[in-house]
């Protein structure tokens, strides 16, 4: 069905759309000291959902129990604004899931973020051999893949001001072996994720971001390959959300993510 240039131009086009289909979905997670109200610093992602007019907000529990007071975690509703601290009472799953989901409130759909419809998040995950996966996160840190995630390395801002860029990222599932102790193979979906790879409209091999940061991106099962293999025209509305992305591991170098149905299964109250 494809060579390997169109196949290129087809990740590229799948990378883009689904990046501007999902960057309203999603929000940069800062940590901050409650007494020092002034400094910021990455922490992680995470997802706007909503059900029955009530707007929650989806990422991994380790986002949560990391924090040691006065230590908390704040989301960006409105890009163009101030970070909101996350209510203290979040729904959680322990490890192996590592989920966790929290109530705020509505968005206001004319300045900032939208949260996710229930059609757009799957039951239960299923995709086809090959399939093309997505996930925008935002990277803590200027790493690079390989490079130590040494103390001070992550983005911070001490003046009430803490930029960060959402990164979209298209995966496929991997075929490694993985025999490390974290990983579930019930629960959990291994993705590549390798030191270098393409660039939407650039040609060779960038640096792929240090994983630190985007735990707490939603995994997206583009359907692409699903849909064109039946004859049908692609567009971003047709991918789901499958899973929810937890960890990375150096060897084999892949990503772990939750499957949407255990997520479903222990978050109550959040899905239709």
């Amino acid at each position: 069905m494809f060579t390997a240039a169109t196949w290129a131009q087809a990740c590229d086009m799948v990378t883009a759309e689904m990046r501007d289909f999902v960057n309203s979905f999603v929000t940069p997670i800062s940590i901050y000291d409650a007494q020092s109200p002034q400094f910021g610093a990455a922490w992680g992602t995470g997802n706007y959902v909503i059900h029955e007019d009530r707007t929650f907000l989806i990422t991994a529990e380790h986002n949560f129990s990391r924090c040691k007071p006065p230590e908390w975690i704040a989301h960006l509703p409105d890009p163009q604004s101030h970070y909101v601290p996350i209510p203290k009472n979040p729904i959680t799953i322990s490890w192996p899931v590592d989920a966790a989901s929290v109530k705020v409130q509505p968005l206001i759909l004319s300045i900032g973020q939208v949260a996710i419809p229930q059609h757009l998040i799957a039951t239960h995950f299923q995709a086809v051999e090959m399939e093309l996966f997505f996930l925008l996160g935002f990277p803590g840190t200027n790493l690079k893949r390989n490079d130590p995630a040494l103390p001070g390395a992550r983005k911070e801002s001490w003046f009430g001001v803490l930029q960060l860029e959402g990164k979209p990222i298209t995966l496929q599932r991997s075929s490694a072996v993985v025999n490390h102790e974290a990983y579930d193979q019930v629960r959990h979906v291994v993705l590549d994720y390798p030191a270098m790879g393409n660039k939407v409209g650039e040609e060779g091999f960038v640096d792929f971001p240090h994983p630190k940061g985007l735990s707490g991106s939603f995994l997206w099962n583009t359907r692409y390959l699903e849909t064109v293999s039946n004859g049908n025209k692609w567009t971003p509305a047709d991918a789901r959300v499958c899973g929810l992305v937890i960890a990375a591991l150096e060897g084999p170098q892949v990503i772990l993510a939750s499957r949407i149905e255990d997520i479903r299964a222990g978050l109550t109250g959040v899905f239709a």
